[in-house]
């Protein structure tokens, strides 16, 4: 339970940290610079999706049943080609930009952008403390991280020519703390592992983690990049807060996922593992669920303002997808105990894209609004949910024959 706990309080601090960053910049900056700030940081959660490579399921999985050198290994081998091809999408973002709007736009669009892409490497090392039972490290640098993030971010108030440096310095200096330091050591071990072959040698070994990591990551963000896209960068800027408290509730399965998922991998009752996985995931997604319905309208009006504040109708629809994704979560993670990923990669795939091909078809048709888009998805998410469980149902241990 102490455990439990800290973990819950660490991960916790973290969305609070997140969501009081974005609280900053949108009583800071005007609302065509936080529009660029917006747009940057969900470009990075884009990017994430496709090169973060399924690295944190592997960690989940593998970190208790492997030795601490492998382990490292494997988070520099995950920042270096995270990094690598991060910068040649970010060189790509500033080109584009340069031409379609200010400078100043663009490096604070940048500043965003990296920000996002450090914040997802500094999520797989703390995620990588969990798995290793290392709660207490855990929670003593997600406070440093949260107050270096929160006090930097602040300068902002100063000048808001100073945003770029107060978005993106202090996940550099929370970076060189996960990784005990920014010394010329962990440089060259990072610096050595950025080449095409590195990069290409770590796609191939996660395989099948990658393409359930991509729709699966990809089906948690089809929120944000289809309202940004079919409505337009300013109705994705108002959505930013809550689509913000929705993905931190969301993260808060990885708090249940860390302690359930490698305490499953131990249990000799396969029958036992189904029960306790998707058990522990419905009951926790119950409790953020009803959470987040309470408090989401009453705390973006007083955090953002009320143009922030989705309405009803949209909690609603929200609250259901919580719960529906919770114990998708449970059966995703039983099947990837398994070995299961391509089957889940296939049925992610399969809900996202349809979903996606449908939303479009329907703006063609007629007008459409942040709520149609979020009904859509929530339909793609029950089906989604409903084959994860029939797969975990139907699923038998093989037998194996001398």
């Amino acid at each position: 339970m102490k455990k439990l706990f800290m973990s819950l309080f660490s991960t916790a601090l973290r969305i609070a940290t997140g969501l009081g960053m974005i609280a900053i910049y949108t009583n800071a900056l005007s609302f065509e610079k936080f529009t660029h700030l917006a747009i940057g940081l969900l470009c990075a959660q884009i990017t994430c999706i496709f090169v973060d490579g399924g690295v944190n399921n592997e960690i989940l999985r593998s970190a208790r049943l492997e030795s601490t050198a492998q382990n490292t290994k494997r988070l520099y081998e995950s920042m270096a080609a995270r990094l690598a091809v991060s910068t040649a999408i970010a060189i790509c973002l500033v080109i584009y930009n340069l031409v379609t709007t200010t400078l100043d736009n663009t490096v604070i669009l940048l500043a965003s952008f990296f920000s996002g892409i450090l914040s997802s490497i500094n999520e797989t090392n703390l995620v990588n403390l969990k798995a290793t039972n290392r709660f207490k490290d855990e929670l003593i640098k997600s406070t440093t991280q949260s107050v270096l993030i929160i006090s930097i971010s602040c300068i902002v108030f100063i000048s808001p020519t100073l945003a770029a440096l107060s978005i993106l310095s202090p996940r550099i200096f929370t970076t060189g703390i996960l990784l005990r330091g920014v010394g010329k050591n962990n440089l060259k071990k990072i610096r050595n592992r950025i080449s095409s072959k590195s990069v290409f040698g770590y796609y191939t070994r996660l395989k099948h983690y990658t393409l359930d990591s991509i729709f699966s990551n990809l089906g948690a963000q089809l929120d944000a990049i289809l309202i940004s896209v079919l409505i337009g960068k300013e109705a994705f800027a108002i959505y930013q807060p809550t689509s913000k408290v929705l993905s931190s509730s969301l993260n808060l399965g990885g708090v249940i996922g860390a302690l359930v998922i490698p305490k499953a991998t131990t249990l000799h009752s396969d029958k036992n593992i189904k029960y306790y996985l998707l058990g522990s995931f419905f009951v926790f997604g119950l409790v953020v669920a009803v959470l987040f319905f309470v408090f989401c309208n009453y705390f973006l009006s007083i955090l953002f303002g009320s143009m922030y504040s989705p309405g009803l109708d949209i909690e609603i629809i929200l609250t259901f997808m919580i719960i529906v994704r919770f114990l998708a979560a449970g059966a995703g993670s039983y099947l990837t105990i398994k070995g299961q990923q391509k089957k889940r990669a296939i049925i992610n795939a399969i809900c996202a894209v349809s979903s996606v091909i449908f939303t479009v078809m329907y703006s063609f048709l007629y007008d459409i609004n942040i709520e149609v888009i979020l009904n859509i998805l929530l339909i793609s998410q029950i089906v989604m949910m409903f084959f994860y469980v029939l797969s975990v149902v139907k699923y038998a241990e093989p037998v194996l024959v001398d």
